[in-house]
């Protein structure tokens, strides 16, 4: 199944730390500007609304070989169902 050859791609991610694990869990880790989380008022919403953008797709870059993985997945299990009620209909594909 060709979902399989995206896991350890995946895995040698994580373990070369190029996609960091704790920022799914930690949203926190995903803003980088500094000082951020010390400001208060105005001053911290203007930064916090223009980092989000590029948090959510630090955040979010990583999840794009579990979708793969997961797409793949999907399609590989409906083209066997496909193609086996093919054979039981006398078929050919």
């Amino acid at each position: 199944m060709t979902a399989i050859s995206y896991l350890p791609i995946f895995i040698a991610l994580i373990m070369n730390e190029a996609v960091n694990v704790k920022v799914f869990l930690n949203s926190k880790l995903s803003y980088y500007t500094p000082g951020l989380w010390d400001r208060t008022g105005i001053s911290f919403w203007k930064a916090f609304l223009f980092e989000t953008p590029f948090a959510i797709m630090r955040r979010s870059s990583w999840l794009f070989f579990q979708l793969l993985i997961v797409l793949y997945s999907a399609l590989a299990f409906k083209a066997e169902n496909h193609y086996r009620k093919a054979n039981l209909e006398g078929k050919s594909i």
